[in-house]
């Protein structure tokens, strides 16, 4: 079966960066979904909170297309 899915970079501002990401946390995730917004929910929480679904907290950004199913490709985890 193909799949036509989009492909998102989600990851915090700058600013959000210093204020919400320490150790033990994630720092950002690849995605494959069909829009932002079900990116945004499929990122799984750490110690930074709930701060992928926010807007202001965060950026989000298609980056490609993808032919595999939606899914969580990569979360970037700062271990202290």
């Amino acid at each position: 079966m193909k799949y036509k899915h989009n492909i998102y970079l989600i990851k915090p501002t700058d600013d959000t960066f210093d204020k919400y990401i320490g150790y033990d946390c994630n720092d950002g995730h690849v995605v494959i979904a069909d829009t932002e917004e079900e990116a945004r929910k499929m990122c799984p929480i750490s110690d930074e909170g709930d701060i992928w679904t926010r807007l202001d907290l965060t950026t989000c950004k298609k980056i490609g297309e993808s032919n595999m199913e939606k899914q969580v490709v990569l979360v970037s985890f700062r271990a202290g």
